[in-house]
């Protein structure tokens, strides 16, 4: 285990955006980074729950609900209109390390971007290997879908967007084999975060 310090305790706030696409294991890979970091995480997608549940019950947001939320906003308001929201929440916060979890268009990473000295991660993983994960975990609606129907819905607009984000990415975390093997990845991308 590596030491949880904040290693910038000159900085403000240091920003870690991560990203990934459905089922590559963001969650697992930043829970893993907020431990071994001292970090507190900010997920994108909350802010868009927290409009669906004004309506929906919990157990009936899904992905495709998300999906069209954040269209909505994105079409009426522009891209970023989510990172808006996440920045308000940022700036309410002391000063420390922060995982934004879960960036899905320009605005979110350029979020990320805005504050000196921050870093993006990309968690990727095979698709089917990603397909099975999100029928396993059942944590959405729409979470038990046919290997066709989860291959359509990576050609969502805002899994298009992960895709052409992760090119930008700093560090590349491959998650296709187990949490051992997945811990000593994070472990030495930790490493080299707190060598710079």
């Amino acid at each position: 285990m590596l030491c949880k310090i904040n290693w910038r305790s000159g900085m403000a706030k240091t920003i870690i955006g991560l990203i990934g696409r459905n089922g590559s294991g963001k969650d697992t890979a930043a829970n893993m980074l907020a431990q071994k970091l001292n970090a507190q995480m900010i997920v994108y997608s909350g802010t868009i729950n927290n409009a669906l549940m004004i309506f929906l019950d919990k157990e009936q947001i899904g992905r495709d609900n998300q999906a069209c939320m954040a269209a909505f906003l994105r079409g009426k308001y522009g891209d970023g209109i989510i990172a808006q929201g996440v920045k308000r929440e940022l700036d309410k916060k002391p000063d420390g390390v922060y995982l934004l979890v879960g960036a899905r268009d320009d605005g979110d990473y350029e979020l990320v971007r805005s504050f000196p000295g921050s870093f993006f991660i990309v968690v990727n993983a095979d698709v089917k290997i990603r397909w099975e994960r999100v029928r396993l975990r059942k944590e959405k609606s729409d979470d038990d879908i046919s290997f066709d129907g989860f291959l359509a819905n990576e050609s969502l607009a805002s899994e298009e967007k992960v895709a052409s984000l992760s090119k930008l990415a700093d560090y590349v975390v491959d998650n296709s084999g187990t949490i051992k093997e997945l811990e000593a990845i994070i472990d030495n991308v930790v490493r080299k975060i707190q060598s710079v």
